[in-house]
Parts: structure tokens; sequence; C-alpha cells
């Protein structure tokens, strides 16, 4: 019987320490990084994803003037994008913006049509 209470008493105590070292820290450091984010400025906020969008153009305009070959263009814009991301500590996704360059190309291809 009094096995079983020390058992039950170090699994307490093991769950309490978990919880002091790991968990109230996170917790504590989640809770500073929302009150920052509330309380920035509105042009404070991040508008990361809205700036390396607005440079997608950009990146396809110099692309073509660098490079012949198509894959050769995408590839250095998805770099640029790439580094971009990495800059801003946001998450990469390569598949969005291979499929944004491609909504951009052929835009501009509808839109630059020879006369």
């Amino acid at each position: 019987m009094m096995d079983k209470f020390l058992q039950i008493v170090q699994l307490v105590g093991t769950c309490l320490s978990i919880l002091v070292v790991v968990i109230i820290p996170m917790i504590l450091y989640l809770w500073k990084k929302v009150k920052e984010l509330i309380a920035a400025p509105s042009d404070k906020k991040p508008t990361v994803l809205l700036d390396i969008y607005n440079n997608v153009v950009q990146y396809i305009q110099d692309a073509e003037k660098m490079f012949t070959e198509g894959t050769s263009k995408k590839s250095w814009v998805l770099s640029q994008i790439k580094n971009d991301c990495i800059s801003a500590s946001i998450e990469y996704d390569a598949d969005y913006w291979t499929k944004l360059i491609n909504k951009e190309v052929a835009m501009t291809k509808k839109v630059n049509v020879a006369k």
C-alpha cells in the first residue's frame, strides 16, 4: 500500500516539475509575444507576405532580363522569394509561390499579346 502511495507521489512530482520547467515558461513567452503584437501600432504590424507578394512581379521582370530559359527564370524567382521568407522568418511554401508565379506569368502573357 505504501509503495503505491510513493509511486503516486513520484508521478505527481514529475508532472509538476515538467509543468514548472517547460509549460509555464512557454505560456509566459507566448503571452508576451501576443501582448507585443496587440500593442503594436497598425503600421508596424506584419505585412511580410504582402511585401513578398509585391516583390514577385519585380523578380519576374528581373528574371526576364537575366535569363532566356523558362526554368532558369522560375528557379531564380523562387530562390529570391525563398530568401525573402527566410529573412522574414516565415515558412517557405514552394507550391504556393510556384502557383503564384505561374498565375502572374499567365496574366502577363494575356496582357502583353503582340498586336
